[in-house]
């Protein structure tokens, strides 16, 4: 992706992404009317995608945990000595690991849980392989294996799309569903499963490092013409779908013939449509790019290890089945916010996505870290510093969170250790780099998010992303100015509740 100069009469897909922008940010609660959550809404979470044959699996291997229960926290790898593998398949591994179950929590509305969050556990994002001989699998974690994609009667189908992979390369496709989220979401299904793929995509590649895959692979970011993908897995209704995600592992892909796209059904649902289109803005060029680390350096981690931080990740929990979370004040060391700093910081892959993800800003608010007073933090590479006449504290921001404390749900954001923003000025972000900048965007600060949810485990605290905060009254409080957008939050702190936990990993 390059900048876009489109001068000061923007055109209609800048337009339909400023709209779009503006329904989530500003116009909030205004434009839109506030969510109003229905347990009983239809959606398509726990449906396996089209095609997929569970009766012809491919088993994984199992104990990823116990392999990394032998790795210390942050900087452990597996050790691999030329081309053995000693551990086994290690892309099965790194699949379970990124993707798949860790718990069931007994007291949580919401089930069962991974090493990433999800939208009340919709988990809307699938991944997808495309072998070397062109056959075709999606992931199934509560299996533990492979599903090849077929229509039941025959053989795995071939993926044929825009590319053909090398013998030696394998393609890893991350697609969202945004119908696993229900209607009553409304626009925030598409920014909601978008900040979903950035998720996991961090996962993932958090996943081939530990496994020592990383190296050897490389994304390619989306273009428009990638429904091409879609329709290549059998992704149909292709509109339900967004545009893929792919990590080429072993190998960059060499170009095939360019074949155009079959023309997308407009859906029923207007603002299923609308989604879709804004999804549809991507330009990616094609090309793959080398996958950097997804860690930083953390000379003071704590001393622990990846199979507990993976299973401590966490966004919070409350007895009863209630929802919401609850949590504590309690003294954090200055790690816990230096350490969430150097992982909110690392660039994600691609330099069309780090170009845009430089453009966001990352604001704390905290309270009880030793040698950090209450208030308001820019944070960046360059490191933490007090906002100037900004002093927030969570208690400030708790009135401005869409889900307050009542009977049935928890809301503790005054007792939270710290608060993360990230934000960013969509307007400017559209007119620099295009309106795909939107969906980049919304991938950054997914990417952003994990990092911050990896490091709170780390540090036994919870971590939970919400879109909930509204702008109007909490821009300000950061110190930010009118045209910047929240584009996610997280919540992080010291739990207020314990349960039994049911271990789902295998």
């Amino acid at each position: 992706m390059t900048p876009s100069h489109t001068g000061s009469r923007p055109d209609p897909a800048h337009r339909l992404v400023l709209r779009f922008a503006h329904r989530q940010g500003a116009g909030k609660g205004v434009v839109d009317a506030p969510i109003r959550l229905d347990p009983d809404a239809p959606d398509t979470s726990g449906q396996l995608p089209p095609g997929a044959h569970p009766q012809r699996e491919k088993p994984l291997p199992r104990g990823a945990h116990d392999l990394l229960a032998e790795l210390p926290y942050p900087a452990g790898r597996i050790a691999r000595s030329g081309s053995a593998r000693p551990h086994g398949d290690p892309l099965g591994l790194a699949l379970q690991t990124a993707f798949g179950l860790l718990r069931r929590e007994t007291c949580n509305p919401y089930n069962d849980h991974r090493a990433h969050p999800s939208v009340r556990s919709k988990f809307p994002v699938h991944t997808f392989l495309t072998e070397p001989d062109g056959r075709s699998f999606c992931h199934d974690p509560y299996r533990v294996a492979l599903l090849p994609l077929t229509d039941g009667s025959g053989p795995p189908r071939e993926a044929t799309s825009r590319e053909a992979p090398p013998s030696e390369a394998t393609l890893i496709h991350l697609v969202g569903r945004y119908t696993h989220l229900p209607a009553y979401y409304r626009p925030l299904r598409g920014s909601l499963t978008e900040a979903e793929l950035g998720i996991n995509l961090r996962s993932l590649v958090l996943a081939l490092d530990l496994f020592g895959l990383r190296e050897s692979a490389a994304l390619r970011l989306p273009g428009s013409r990638d429904t091409a993908v879609l329709e290549a897995l059998g992704l149909r209704p292709t509109h339900e779908w967004t545009l893929p995600l792919t990590v080429s592992l072993g190998g960059i892909p060499a170009p095939a013939a360019e074949r155009a796209p079959a023309d997308e059904a407009v859906p029923d649902d207007a603002e299923l449509a609308e989604i879709t289109a804004v999804n549809r803005t991507q330009n990616g060029d094609g090309r793959y790019e080398p996958l950097p680390p997804s860690l930083p350096d953390l000379p003071d981690a704590p001393p622990t290890d990846w199979a507990d931080v993976l299973w401590r990740r966490t966004s919070g929990r409350m007895p009863r089945g209630l929802s919401g979370m609850n949590g504590r004040r309690h003294p954090a060391p200055a790690t816990a916010l230096t350490d969430g700093a150097a992982f909110g910081t690392v660039e994600p892959p691609g330099a069309a996505l780090a170009a845009v993800a430089s453009r966001l800003r990352l604001t704390a608010v905290i309270q009880d870290v030793d040698g950090y007073s209450v208030g308001t933090y820019r944070v960046s590479r360059d490191g933490i510093t007090r906002v100037p006449g900004a002093a927030a504290s969570p208690a400030d921001l708790e009135p401005h969170y869409g889900y307050p404390l009542t009977t049935g749900n928890g809301c503790d954001v005054r007792h939270a250790t710290a608060l993360w923003f990230v934000t960013a000025d969509v307007a400017s972000l559209v007119a620099e780099y295009g309106p795909g900048a939107w969906t980049l965007a919304q991938y950054a600060a997914g990417w952003t998010v994990q990092g911050l949810g990896l490091s709170a485990a780390a540090h036994r605290h919870y971590a939970r992303p919400t879109r909930a905060f509204k702008d109007a009254p909490t821009v300000p409080l950061l110190g930010l100015a009118p045209s910047e957008t929240i584009l996610l939050a997280v919540v992080t702190g010291t739990g207020r509740y314990l349960e039994p936990l049911l271990d789902l990993r295998l």
